[in-house]
């Protein structure tokens, strides 16, 4: 059975592609879903409801959990999307509500009860 490169198209020798340089792996485990994919779209759903931190931890795990499912070639894709989105719109969310809250002069208001 013959194997190509990839990138360039080129025969594969020994494992590796002989104009890119470049060292092609076996097999590529593709039945996993990818964990901090997982763990950043739950920390983004656990923020809806809990408000905090999870979301900015959602948002990087979820990032991070993206650029693992395209290098790795898992699963999970869709939940780091999915996770990057919900995270991003309560941070952002959460941010004009903050300057909303300061800007009006409710902080004082608020913080003396």
């Amino acid at each position: 059975m013959e194997k190509f490169c990839g990138r360039c198209g080129s025969e594969l020798v020994d494992d590796k592609c002989p104009k890119c340089d470049v060292k092609i792996e076996k097999s590529v485990d593709t039945s996993k879903t990818n964990g901090l994919a997982v763990a950043g779209f739950v920390l983004s759903i656990v923020s809806l409801c809990c408000c905090g931190v999870t979301s900015i931890l959602g948002f990087i795990f979820s990032i991070i959990g993206l650029v693992d499912c395209n290098n790795k070639n898992q699963e999970g894709r869709g939940l780091a999307i999915a996770g990057i989105i919900i995270s991003g719109i309560f941070i952002l969310l959460s941010i004009i509500f903050f300057v909303i809250i300061y800007s009006a002069g409710l902080y004082e208001t608020l913080s003396s009860y």
